[in-house]
């Protein structure tokens, strides 16, 4: 499988780029500027400042199965949204926008599997009062980068929503540097658990690897209409012995027989005060 990472440098990325090497996919990492740490010699490496670029980023994604965006902001101190950030304030809207015009183009069609965030704003539709009552103060008062954040990344949803393309954005919830366990849980509930990034990087290759276009009993699904509005439907479930969780939604393949399209709201519990 050929598989493209936009942000191969970061806590996240880094973890896919290892593990998808070491399970023979043929790998191309991106980054912003020369990694401090090599990637493994197995992978592609492509570096550029300008990211945005629609002929770096058509460049980036030739031939790619999937395309993994475990892009995070800069900070002035690495993972602490309490310094200033240095990288732009639409960072993931941004690139959002050059990868699905450049996944338009002809050719195969391309899954696209994007991280997000189940605390900073996109996941509140999950949570009870409290938890959001909390999180708000959070992101609003005490740390206000983690709300400029969220925005970002919640325009970054709202751009894989208004397209055709076969996406998911995970919402982990607490990001640690733990071990990798494999062991991911996944539902429709929210719950404050912890995600070790190598758990998260293990996921997204779980979902890049699933031969199927659409959500599958290993997961506890919600549908939605375009915006995620409850519109009824069936849960799907089945038992995994984990802790771990993260968030995700992604959009399914239109009914046919129906006439309607539809949107999936998933939920693999997790969360993020550190960013990727």
């Amino acid at each position: 499988m050929n598989i493209t990472v936009f942000g191969a440098s970061g806590g996240i990325g880094a973890h896919v780029v290892d593990l998808a090497t070491q399970r023979g996919h043929r790998v191309r990492a991106v980054y912003r500027a020369t990694p401090p740490t090599p990637p493994p010699a197995q992978a592609e490496v492509l570096i550029s400042p300008d990211i945005f670029d629609p002929g770096f980023a058509a460049q980036a994604i030739r031939d790619a199965d999937v395309v993994v965006t475990a892009l995070g902001p800069d900070f002035t101190k690495r993972h602490n949204p309490r310094t200033a950030m240095i990288s732009p304030p639409d960072l993931h809207q941004r690139l959002a926008r050059t990868l699905t015009a450049a996944m338009k183009n002809p050719g195969p069609p391309a899954r696209l599997i994007s991280v997000s965030t189940g605390s900073m704003g996109p996941g509140d539709a999950a949570m009870g009062a409290g938890p959001r009552l909390l999180f708000r103060f959070f992101r609003t008062v005490v740390t206000p980068n983690l709300g400029r954040v969220g925005k970002d990344l919640q325009a970054m949803e709202d751009e894989l929503a208004a397209t055709e393309l076969d996406w998911y954005a995970l919402r982990p919830i607490k990001l640690t540097d733990g071990p990798l366990t494999g062991h991911v849980h996944a539902s429709d509930r929210f719950a404050m658990k912890t995600i070790s990034r190598a758990d998260v990087a293990w996921y997204i290759l779980k979902l890049a690897e699933d031969p199927h276009s659409r959500p599958h009993p290993d997961h506890h699904l919600r549908r939605y209409r375009h915006k995620p509005r409850p519109v009824g439907g069936r849960t799907l479930r089945r038992a995994v012995s984990s802790e771990r969780r993260l968030v995700s939604s992604r959009p399914f393949a239109a009914q046919q027989a129906a006439g309607r399209s539809h949107r999936s709201h998933l939920t693999v519990l997790g969360f993020g005060w550190r960013i990727r």
